[in-house]
């Protein structure tokens, strides 16, 4: 390969490595990023117990049982002075860990034990999480049980908030999409009605759904009365992402899944005072007034 060509693959790499890169400093930013320096960090999905929880043989033995489902090692390893709240590598407590070797029976022995969903996670960045955040980043891979027994088990509190105030559980559901995972925070009592704060500015969920195009759970936010502006403040960003969507497949076919979620969150924005225009998009003549289901898939379990 000539050297041009060679230098000039190698700076294409290297900018979509940077631009691929999330800008919350969370756990998968962590192992992206180790993921492309081989000389880096082990991510905690690849690390062992004894490389996870270094000189503490009691935590390395207690996550062993618990990925094998062994709930009698686990209760010896407790009586004996175990901690299922120990802290290992990026902040994580024992439970964490367990969730990248998933195991329902030994990781409903921790939390019966003792383990806490609410501890706040420090990964040693300026990233704070929680168990109960990550069993909702996780749960796209392996359910939502995890989740359901933080809240019920583990009395995790469906409104916990980091002191850095950046997310609370149902932000990450709403952020990863994860349509189950709402309903089950919703339904467990989680406040929709807040302010996501950042450094340099606070966020509503309902700005969040938008510009994420989670536009059914964005409907449902509306419809349970989240605060909505038509003034260049508040939710103003709410307006601007509808706006920018109206040339997107969803806002023109009929027979995409968000297309009619798209819709009834316009019509609903549009009876109370703003304004769109809709350019090339596609607004149904007739459109479905029904409620929505605010249980959701919950309900029929």
């Amino acid at each position: 390969m000539p050297l041009f060509r060679f230098v000039l693959l190698s700076v294409v790499m290297f900018l979509y490595a940077c631009t691929s890169y999330s800008s919350d400093p969370d756990i998968a930013m962590l192992e992206r990023a180790a993921a492309r320096a081989p000389k880096g960090p082990t991510p905690p999905a690849y690390m062992t117990p004894a490389e996870m929880y270094p000189g503490n043989p009691q935590a390395q033995a207690l996550v062993k049982a618990a990925i094998k489902g062994d709930v009698k090692e686990i209760d010896r390893l407790i009586d004996a002075g175990a901690n299922p709240n120990d802290v290992g590598a990026y902040g994580k407590t024992v439970p964490g860990w367990v969730l990248f070797h998933p195991n329902v029976a030994g990781f409903r022995r921790l939390l019966e034990r003792g383990a806490d969903p609410n501890i706040i996670w420090h990964d040693g960045t300026r990233a704070q999480s929680s168990l109960l955040h990550f069993t909702i980043y996780m749960s796209d891979k392996i359910g939502t049980d995890y989740l359901k027994m933080c809240l019920s088990v583990g009395k995790g509190n469906p409104n916990l908030e980091p002191p850095d105030g950046r997310e609370r559980p149902i932000a990450v559901a709403v952020n990863n999409i994860n349509t189950d995972a709402f309903y089950i925070l919703y339904n467990a009592g989680a406040d929709i009605d807040y302010k996501i704060r950042s450094s340099y500015r606070a966020r509503s969920l309902a700005e969040v759904c938008a510009s994420q195009n989670n536009h059914r759970i964005l409907f449902i936010l509306l419809s349970s009365g989240v605060h909505y502006s038509t003034e260049k403040r508040g939710v103003w960003d709410l307006h601007s992402s509808l706006q920018g969507e109206m040339g997107a497949h969803y806002a023109r076919d009929k027979n995409d899944p968000l297309y009619i979620w798209f819709w009834r969150c316009v019509d609903f924005l549009e009876k109370r005072g703003m304004k769109f225009d809709y350019g090339i998009a596609i607004r149904p003549a007739v459109l479905d007034t029904t409620p929505p289901d605010i249980l959701g898939p919950e309900a029929d379990k």
